[in-house]
């Protein structure tokens, strides 16, 4: 079963663990600017992806990744 976690909006590509940075803006100290982005093209946009069950779903490939959107619109149950 695939541990994909991600699927960039962008490019299309499934991720494990977003690219992430903290931006100072120049300065030493404080919290600074948290960001993440795809991995591959830098875009931060990207949603959770959820990895069907291959029982809910015949002519799927045990590798097969949804977003969470479109798992929500077949009504399937699906795990993290």
């Amino acid at each position: 079963m695939s541990a994909y976690r991600y699927k960039c909006r962008e490019c299309g590509e499934y991720f494990d663990e977003p690219h992430c940075w903290v931006e100072m803006h120049g300065f030493t100290y404080g919290p600074g600017e948290h960001w993440s982005a795809c991995p591959y093209c830098g875009s931060c946009g990207y949603d959770e992806a959820y990895v069907v069950e291959r029982e809910e779903e015949a002519d799927l490939e045990d590798d097969d990744v949804w977003p969470e959107d479109e798992v929500a619109q077949r009504g399937v149950n699906a795990r993290v």
